[in-house]
């Protein structure tokens, strides 16, 4: 879920996708409710 100014924007899950986004920019990784094994890797790349 991510956190812009105007207001939470919910990804949904999808096999093979890569999601980028601003340092800055407010987000969480929401609890995991199927029974498929989901892989979320966080990093930083560059100035935050």
């Amino acid at each position: 879920i991510l956190y812009p100014p105007n207001g939470p924007v919910r990804i949904t899950p999808q096999e093979g996708r890569l999601v980028l986004f601003l340092p800055d920019l407010p987000h969480e990784v929401a609890e995991n409710r199927s029974a498929e094994t989901r892989l979320s890797i966080g990093m930083n790349i560059g100035p935050a």
